[in-house]
């Protein structure tokens, strides 16, 4: 099972970005493309993956996910799905008796050869070492099924081990934000109404750049978020996955939900209210003209972009959490 990032630990952005990013002048900071941000972000994602594959201590964490397809446990629930999980202990069995077969017979044959007067070297080479008896069990084996589970699971690792970087990443920046909020004497963000938070992002260059890469980070967050309900939770991959990977995801997304919901909708909410001047190119509000004559189009545009990130997280929250324990609560609305 892949671990949590913690986000105390690492050291994200790298002063290239920061440097690169503040050193702009005057006013123009606040007209920064919002890609420059994403880039910087999928550049910091980059750095972790890297960071994290290259630690001794991960190494077992990135084999892929394998089960030994010929230990049979009748007793055990290898996936939620009880048609698959049927399917694969009848794999299971079925190669578990086919290698004590084989083993016999390769044993059997090597006896006869070992006492042999005149033994033969093919039948040597052929019964002789536990190498031949794996080479003639994979030959023979089923696994049709059992590949489909671990698949299952393999993608469940991957998504996990994504999302937790985007998590981490977001969790830094969020932090370093919060910081900076506290020495500008704010205690509560999301009292600031969009003229003020504009206003001092233009007034201070620092401040807008890591608030902008924060929004970034939160961003590709959402979109991580998206992909677990839309192609982990919907595919029902869960329920054709490794029991306990899958019962660990759960377990561990929904402590996500209960620990990150602050942070999750301050910065919904941050993007409520900047979005309408850095976001235009995400909304899809970008149509000018001096007489207005797209205002309309561009307001639809820009509701649509709020509302979906407003709904991502609590989409995902109604998929992943007990009914009884999902607030009413629609964040960024």
């Amino acid at each position: 099972m892949k671990n949590k990032i913690n986000a105390d630990s690492i050291n994200v952005g790298g002063s290239n970005v920061h440097d690169t990013l503040s050193s702009t002048e005057s006013l123009e900071h606040i007209r920064i493309h919002a890609r420059v941000f994403d880039e910087a972000v999928q550049k910091e994602l980059e750095a972790l993956k890297q960071l994290y594959e290259s630690a001794p201590e991960n190494a077992h964490r990135l084999e892929e996910f394998k089960i030994n397809d010929r230990s049979f446990d009748a007793d055990k629930t290898y996936c939620d799905d009880e048609h698959l999980n049927a399917l694969v202990k009848q794999e299971l069995h079925d190669n578990s008796v086919l290698y004590e077969k084989l083993k016999a017979e390769f044993e059997l044959e090597n006896t006869k050869n070992n006492n042999s007067s005149s033994p033969s070297f093919l039948n040597f080479l052929k019964f002789g070492s536990p190498k031949s008896l794996d080479v003639e069990y994979k030959k023979q084996r089923k696994n049709k099924h059992i590949r489909m589970l671990e698949e299952n699971t393999q993608k469940i690792l991957n998504s996990q081990d994504k999302f937790n970087r985007s998590l981490a990443l977001t969790e830094s920046h969020f932090k370093t934000l919060n910081e900076i909020f506290e020495n500008k004497g704010i205690s509560d963000i999301n009292a600031l109404n969009q003229g003020d938070l504009l206003s001092a992002m233009q007034d201070d260059a620092a401040f807008s750049n890591q608030l902008r890469i924060t929004l970034a980070a939160h961003k590709d967050l959402l979109n991580n978020i998206e992909f677990q309900s839309t192609d982990v939770l919907n595919q029902g991959t869960l329920d054709v996955s490794s029991k306990t990977i899958s019962t660990e995801y759960l377990n561990q997304m929904r402590a996500m939900c209960n620990e990150s919901n602050v942070q999750m909708e301050t910065l919904n909410n941050i993007i409520k209210k900047t979005a309408p001047t850095l976001d235009k190119e995400y909304a899809g509000n970008q149509l000018e003209s001096s007489d207005g004559i797209f205002d309309q189009f561009n307001k639809e545009s820009l509701d649509e972009f709020l509302a979906n990130v407003g709904n991502i997280f609590q989409a995902f929250k109604s998929l992943i959490m007990p009914s009884s324990s999902i607030s009413t609560h629609t964040m960024g609305q």
